[in-house]
């Protein structure tokens, strides 16, 4: 194999430095459920939205579920999109909690879902199932989080923010967020 002069010199400064970079075992598995999202974010990396149908099949879910379980790999990190909105999402959770070793499980929630119709569930299911909690707010101030994600996400993300608290997260260390 032909090293490139740059390949060479990132492996110069390493051995320069005395730094030894070695491979370690796989910690985290991050799937990405697909790019629907209830909101259309000015600053979205994978540029989700709710006209978007690029979600993860069933199918896929189910493989991943299987090959997961069959690793060492000790946390699941859902993204999207809105990973709640996909079909398959709740069955996921469901089939991972039955491992016979326990696995963490981390979703990167859009708060404001669980404010709108038909998605009354997130709260109550993410708890139940000890779900860690990854959220996020532009800002504090209104103005600027409507400007990045759109009119009364601040006060839908606030609300939901309200009930998870409720419900222990923030509070109760087994209910991380």
């Amino acid at each position: 194999m032909i090293k490139s002069e740059q390949n060479y010199q990132f492996e110069a400064t390493l051995e320069s430095h005395q730094i030894l970079l070695k491979r370690s075992n796989t910690k985290t598995l991050q799937l990405n459920m697909g790019k629907l999202c209830n909101l259309t974010c000015s600053h979205c990396h994978v540029n989700a939205g709710p006209n978007r149908r690029e979600l993860i099949s069933t199918e896929t879910i189910a493989n991943v579920v299987e090959w997961f379980s069959s690793t060492e790999i000790s946390t699941l990190d859902l993204t999207g999109g809105t990973p709640e909105m996909v079909p398959g999402y709740k069955n996921l959770i469901r089939s991972v909690r039955n491992f016979t070793s326990s696995r963490k499980i981390i979703t990167r929630l859009n708060a404001t879902i669980i404010e709108e119709e038909g998605f009354d569930w997130v709260v109550d299911f993410l708890a139940e199932n000890n779900i860690e909690i990854i959220a996020s707010m532009p800002c504090y101030e209104p103005k600027n989080v409507e400007d990045q994600r759109g009119n009364g996400v601040f006060d839908k993300s606030i609300s939901a923010f309200q009930k998870l608290n409720a419900i222990g997260y923030g509070r109760n260390p087994n209910l991380a967020m």
